[in-house]
């Protein structure tokens, strides 16, 4: 039996404020914006950089709560692997992304994703540039 291919999986993050998500995505770290509703003032959009994707969504009375702040062994709210994060770093600092530590091996990883220290280490030291970018952590 021949086991059904999943395509794709994307994290859903709640922000504050959708419009300003979609600014971080696309200004500093390259992402395009495939949909959004409504088109202004939006609560939800879904973000796109090649084959990745992010779902943002804001609700009113409901604040942003990254995994980091329920426990401090939660560090991460997404896993992404990359094959050079070196440039991607790069690329992201030159957009002016700001970094709260340098990139470093994370430990506890299946040694392949260790070697290639995917973007993983990025998304965790990202310095989110309000309070309301849950998944620009």
């Amino acid at each position: 039996m021949i086991r059904p291919n999943i395509a794709a999986i994307a994290p859903f993050f709640i922000v504050g404020n959708v419009d300003r998500t979609i600014a971080f995505y696309r200004d500093k770290l390259g992402f395009e914006t495939t949909f959004q509703q409504p088109e202004r003032e939006p609560f939800f959009a879904i973000l796109v950089r090649y084959g990745a994707q992010i779902f943002v969504k804001s609700e009113k009375d409901l604040p942003p709560l990254p995994n980091s702040a329920r426990h401090r062994f939660m560090r991460w709210d997404a896993f992404v692997s990359v094959p050079d994060p070196d440039a991607l770093a790069s690329e992201f600092a030159a957009h002016g992304a700001a970094f709260s530590a340098p990139l470093e091996d994370t430990h506890g990883l299946a040694p392949a994703c260790t070697q290639r220290r995917g973007l993983q280490a990025i998304s965790a030291r990202l310095r989110r540039p309000s309070q309301d970018l849950v998944g620009a952590e």
